[in-house]
């Protein structure tokens, strides 16, 4: 009887996807349609990067524009579904991935997963109307941690080395790796990385592959700075011009007091856990780097927190083990996370929302939460 409610509830979750796509996203999915054109300009071994295109532009590395090759054969609503569903698909995979990472599991799965894909739905719902590739990336590196808890670091190396030409975020973990004297997995996703970036030479010619390279990366020389502080822009650096803006001096001083801040935090939360030898260590760890992605990144869009589903998992499934204050404080505080949405607030204010980057602020406590839980050795 358990199971046939199970497959109803799965089947209705895929009519109620399947329906907001058909009369919603389908017409939308810009961002997909940028990487579904360079999968046809590549094949044709057209430049990539193109000023021409204006804010439609693609930013990735060549190599990931073949990922989108597939795609390019098809018609471009078939074409639009199938990786609407592909995101769908890996980001279920990556509530269960985080859900299979937590060190004790202290509460039944289905709460931790919906009440974690609740928090996080409306950038889930930004990322589907977009057709972003932030929940491949996700899976891919939720992957990676699993198969460095395995100590098969050969294929962790493979796996963080893959999604680095779809987009650098995954940088954030080449420092960790040092510290954490990780150079197994450094040197294999150095041969991988090696791989990747000069394979578009195959078609392209080792000089046109090095055009490529440099076209993609003065074009982003030029059209970043312009979106630093756009107003979707919930990175730390965002938050500063937002609250300074025109204060040049103060924007750049705050900003490397507080990055020193953050990288210095979280190497004291790494030696900790070395020290204590406590196990498996790397999952909160890596939850703090996930949430560090947006922070961190200049471009870091409000959609882009979806990187703090682990944390916000483990927030959850330890939740009983805060003090009463922090138990209000942290409901609180993912309440402004999950419950601030257009459709809510309207208009005006979610624009002053996101003009104030309170979600910055609200990751900012998250990480400080899970700060708490280390040097309680929860975890």
């Amino acid at each position: 009887m358990k199971r046939n409610y199970i497959i109803i509830l799965l089947i209705f979750i895929f009519l109620a996807f399947l329906l907001l796509f058909l009369f919603k996203v389908k017409n939308e999915m810009t961002d997909f349609e940028v990487c579904y054109r360079a999968g046809k300009r590549i094949l044709k071994s057209e430049n990539l990067y193109r000023l021409s295109d204006g804010h439609e532009q693609f930013k990735y590395l060549p190599f990931s524009a073949y990922l989108f090759v597939p795609f390019s054969f098809l018609p471009l609503t078939f074409a639009k579904t199938i990786w609407y569903f592909i995101v769908l698909f890996t980001y279920f995979l990556s509530l269960y991935f985080s859900y299979h990472l937590l060190p004790a599991k202290r509460k039944r799965a289905w709460i931790l997963i919906l009440l974690t894909f609740l928090i996080l739905v409306k950038f889930y719902g930004r990322e589907l109307q977009l057709g972003q590739i932030n929940c491949l990336i996700i899976f891919l590196l939720l992957l990676m941690l699993i198969k460095i808890l395995e100590n098969k670091e050969v294929l962790a190396g493979f796996l963080w080395a893959f999604t680095l030409p779809i987009k650098l975020y995954a940088l954030i973990f080449l420092p960790y790796f040092i510290v954490k004297k990780k150079f197994k997995i450094i040197l294999w996703s150095f041969v991988f990385s090696l791989i990747v970036l000069f394979l578009p030479s195959v078609q392209y010619g080792l000089k046109g592959n090095i055009r490529l390279l440099t076209t993609w990366k003065h074009n982003l020389s030029l059209t970043t700075p312009p979106l630093l502080g756009a107003y979707d822009n919930a990175s730390i650096y965002a938050l500063l011009i937002k609250w300074f803006d025109g204060r040049e001096t103060i924007i750049r001083i705050l900003l490397i007091l507080i990055m020193l801040f953050l990288a210095l935090l979280t190497i004291y939360i790494i030696k900790i856990g070395t020290k204590k030898k406590l196990k498996n260590a790397e999952i909160l760890e890596s939850s703090i780097l996930f949430i560090l992605i947006p922070l961190l990144s200049p471009l870091g869009w409000y959609y882009n927190y979806l990187y703090s589903i682990l944390g916000i998992m483990i927030l959850i499934n330890y939740f009983g083990l805060f003090p009463r204050i922090l138990k209000y404080f942290l409901i609180f505080n993912l309440f402004l996370i999950g419950g601030t949405l257009y459709e809510i607030l309207g208009r005006e204010l979610f624009r002053l929302y996101m003009h104030l980057s309170i979600v910055t602020v609200n990751y900012l406590i998250i990480i400080g939460f899970l700060v708490y839980l280390r040097l309680k050795k929860f975890t």
